[in-house]
């Protein structure tokens, strides 16, 4: 059996490398801010690129049967899902595909709803192509995040045309149950809203919950519903920009392919191909030794904040490399706190402002870091309160 933790312990220096999470900020600061990890993509990953280099050509190269069989036979066996090939359209990173969507599935000045706080990049995205941000803020009750269906009704309009659901949940960690997924795939066929399941850290599931695929559960959701999927969080390869989406319904399938052709966007590059069908392949004990790895950072993250910083209340995750902290007892703009954190405790996180006015009073931490590195950030937070 292979054993990665001394590669997931060592801490890696990664400035002057580019990394946008290390080097466009002072060099002394602790960031456990971005969503890349800061352990080495698994060596399955490493030895396919190797290899392509040693082979020395990069011509035009199409990603073959063997990139679709891989994707398949990952989704049957991580999520209990059969799909077809031709399910599956590429997309250069996942944000590209959304806007592929957008531009595809509705009109300048149509509405698309999000359910904040979440993921930042959902709001340019859509306001730049032109479309109306929707926020159906999910219900925050005793440190636990809802999905808020009252409130989602009252919001369709006869201008709502998308809803893009972030499943597992950035960046409170939620991995949606059955019940809420189906309950919200109701309404929009209901309303006819097409859902957007971005479901990029779907493979990032601690012990005891269990990540569905929303069109696996009926039908007609899967005509409704594209999955954007990726290796890049799983895996640690966002820079190579791999990206899915998986299509059931041929008429969504067909816009998607239509506007991509578009942009003239008709492969992968070669590392991006080559790398998602090496961890497809052979990456699956990296990554249960990754889960393995993450879950006892988040428990000594849980149990050090509850036991010294009582002022902070840990979101505990259901899913995702991502916690999210509710500082609001400390009365302080989120502005203010990350300012604060990054002057007076070293420590870079992500302000909960940017994921929607109902993340105010929040942050959020990147725990898919050495331990170590995990440990010297709780005891500058612990210093700093």
């Amino acid at each position: 059996m292979d054993n990665f933790k001394d590669e997931f312990d060592s801490a890696i220096n990664r400035r002057a490398s580019g990394s946008i999470k290390w080097d466009e900020d002072r060099k002394d600061l602790l960031a456990l801010s971005l969503a890349d990890m800061d352990f080495r993509s698994p060596p399955c990953l490493r030895k396919a690129l190797q290899k392509n280099n040693e082979h020395g050509i990069y011509g035009y190269r199409r990603e073959g049967k063997d990139y679709f069989q891989q994707i398949k036979n990952w989704m049957k066996k991580r999520h209990s899902w059969e799909i077809k090939q031709e399910w599956i359209e590429i997309s250069p990173g996942i944000l590209s595909g959304l806007s592929f969507l957008i531009e595809g599935l509705t009109n300048p000045g149509d509405e698309i709803i999000v359910q904040p706080p979440v993921y930042f990049s959902f709001f340019p995205l859509i306001r730049k192509n032109g479309r109306q941000v929707v926020a159906n803020p999910l219900k925050y009750e005793d440190g636990y995040y809802t999905m808020d269906f009252r409130d989602l009704k009252a919001k369709i309009s006869s201008k709502t045309r998308l809803l893009i659901l972030c499943s597992p949940h950035n960046p409170v960690g939620r991995v949606w149950k059955e019940e809420e997924l189906t309950r919200l795939g109701e309404i929009c066929l209901e309303n006819n809203i097409t859902i957007i399941s971005d479901e990029i850290h779907s493979d990032l599931i601690y012990t005891g919950n269990r990540h569905i695929p929303l069109p696996a559960l009926d039908s007609r959701l899967a005509e409704n519903t594209v999955v954007c999927t990726s290796p890049s969080k799983t895996f640690n390869c966002p820079g190579l920009q791999p990206g899915n989406m998986i299509i059931p319904g041929e008429k969504l399938r067909n816009i998607y392919h239509s506007q991509r052709q578009r942009f003239d966007f008709e492969h992968l590059t070669i590392p991006a191909a080559e790398a998602t069908k090496a961890v497809y392949k052979h990456g699956e004990p990296w990554l249960n030794e990754l889960l393995a790895y993450l879950d006892n950072n988040l428990s000594y993250l849980v149990h050090f904040i509850e036991e010294n910083i009582p002022e902070i209340q840990v979101i505990k995750p259901e899913g995702t490399y991502l916690v999210w902290l509710n500082f609001r007892q400390l009365n302080m703009s989120s502005k203010k706190l990350f300012y604060k954190l990054k002057t007076e405790a070293n420590l870079k996180l992500t302000p909960g402002h940017t994921f929607g006015k109902a993340g105010e009073g929040f942050m959020r931490i990147n725990i898919a870091c050495p331990h170590s590195r995990l440990q010297k950030a709780a005891a500058n937070l612990k210093s700093f309160l």
